[in-house]
């Protein structure tokens, strides 16, 4: 497997699982990046038949069945982590689990806690904001209990660095890379999408996941979109996601009303498109018409992007990503080949690489380019790499 900082799950499949018991709150009907990777881990979970998961309201309608399902109010993490805690507690001590497995960080004190009741092993999916989140709670009370879990699937070599500088053992941490739909061709749905929303044959940047300071946006509209515009007069700004009020660090602020404010100032108005929150098939559409998708991704302390899967998502479809190159988006995006990273805070060489991918005539090239890398992260693949730690957790490898 190599060092501990190199032990990345290899695409295998695993022997049976010990039935596992599954307890995090970012899963559908939330919205997000990580409620689309643990769908998927719940997904391949049930699939084994022997699984039992505690999750928010509403989301038994919306997954695979498994041994049973326990909701809690999902609406903010303090409300789901007090009844989710009595849930936990009484699965575990119905249906034993040899594993517990927390989809991150906040839900890790709750599994620890299960599975020294029950004499199982609890595993813990960790995301950078995981390790890095400043809350003084956080880190007095969460930190201390995911050190104490037994094994780790870290989603990037970022991650798996923050971890360790967290004090998290190293020779416990296997890098899972969150998976993607490797899909087919589709222009018409590109062209639907312009179509309804009137963009024509107007160039697009795509922006696309929860509205966060991090996300970078409206740093962006000031310092970078002037200059695109500049060169391509035409430019639209399409940005796809609603703000983040029920996540971690998420602030008190609009960060879309933040948008729309710079970009008023800026005089960039009529460059802004703003459709909120939206359904998968939509956010499918919106990689298929854009041009580039832009990753403006900010390094801020207690805030950290740990990989940044709407850009495994927009090369699957054969969408270039520009970004900077911060965290776990150094995993993500195949830097000269399916996108360009420059350096954080370099507006001008991010507007660069921005205007010569709208100007590129080599697209199909790109796009094929893209679906190579994005063929990297398949679920597939995923599936079997998180059977596959999930089974080195349970003999204690």
């Amino acid at each position: 497997m190599g060092s501990a900082r190199e032990r990345i799950a290899g695409h295998r499949m695993s022997p049976v699982q010990p039935r596992t018991l599954f307890v995090t709150r970012n899963l559908p009907p939330l919205v997000g990046g990580m409620e689309r990777l643990n769908a998927r881990i719940w997904s391949v979970l049930a699939s084994q038949g022997d699984a039992v998961l505690v999750g928010p309201s509403g989301c038994s309608a919306r997954l695979p069945a498994g041994l049973a399902t326990y909701e809690a109010p999902g609406g903010s993490i303090p409300a789901y982590l007090g009844t989710a805690a009595l849930h936990v507690l009484r699965a575990a001590l119905r249906y034993r689990p040899g594993l517990v497995l927390a989809g991150s960080g906040v839900t890790a004190p709750l599994a620890l806690a299960a599975a020294r009741v029950v004499r199982a092993r609890a595993v813990v999916y960790l995301h950078g904001l995981d390790v890095v989140a400043t809350h003084a709670a956080y880190r007095g009370l969460w930190l201390p209990a995911i050190r104490r879990c037994d094994a780790f699937m870290v989603n990037s070599s970022a991650t798996w660095t923050l971890a360790a500088d967290a004090g998290i053992p190293t020779g416990r941490m296997t890098i899972v890379h969150p998976g993607t739909d490797l899909v087919a061709d589709d222009p018409a749905a590109g062209r639907d999408f312009r179509q309804r929303h009137g963009f024509g044959s107007d160039p697009l940047i795509l922006s696309a996941g929860r509205l966060t300071p991090r996300k970078g946006l409206v740093e962006f509209i000031a310092r970078a979109l002037p200059l695109v515009v500049a060169a391509q007069p035409a430019v639209r700004l399409v940005v796809v996601g609603a703000d983040a009020r029920a996540a971690a660090n998420a602030g008190a602020a609009s960060e879309s009303a933040r948008i729309h404010a710079e970009a008023a100032h800026a005089g960039l108005s009529r460059h802004l498109t703003m459709l909120g929150g939206v359904d998968d098939r939509e956010l499918d559409a919106a990689y298929r018409a854009a041009n580039v998708l832009v990753f403006p991704i900010l390094a801020l302390p207690g805030d950290i992007e740990g990989f940044g899967m709407v850009a495994i998502e927009a090369a699957s479809r054969g969408l270039p990503t520009v970004g900077f190159r911060v965290g776990g988006v150094i995993d993500s995006v195949d830097d000269g080949r399916s996108g360009d990273l420059v350096d954080p805070g370099n507006y001008e060489a991010l507007a660069a690489c921005l205007v010569a991918r709208l100007a590129a005539t080599n697209r199909a090239d790109d796009g094929a380019a893209c679906r190579r890398h994005a063929a990297r992260f398949g679920w597939d693949r995923f599936d079997a790499q998180v059977l596959g730690a999930l089974a080195d957790a349970a003999h204690g490898q």
